[in-house]
């Protein structure tokens, strides 16, 4: 989380080692939501999708901001 969460500035450049391109391009998805997290305030609600995409649940990530942005990123992860 700490590397993909380091290059989440860069993520649309697919340059770098290898496993930098590797984490860009499967961790996109994840970037993506963690931007969408800070632009409702850092806290949520954030829509997520279930089991399938008609089954969505809303969350709200760290209400009482004890943690940090690393564990926030990783919070949001998205497969």
């Amino acid at each position: 989380m700490n590397a993909l969460y380091g290059l989440r500035n860069s993520i649309q450049h697919h340059e770098g080692s290898p496993l930098q391109i590797w984490l860009k391009r499967h961790g996109a998805r994840t970037v993506a939501k963690y931007n969408e997290l800070l632009n409702v305030g850092g806290v949520g609600p954030l829509t997520f999708e279930a089991e399938t995409p008609s089954k969505t649940f809303a969350a709200f990530i760290d209400p009482e901001n004890k943690f940090t942005p690393v564990d926030k990123f990783s919070q949001v992860t998205v497969s």
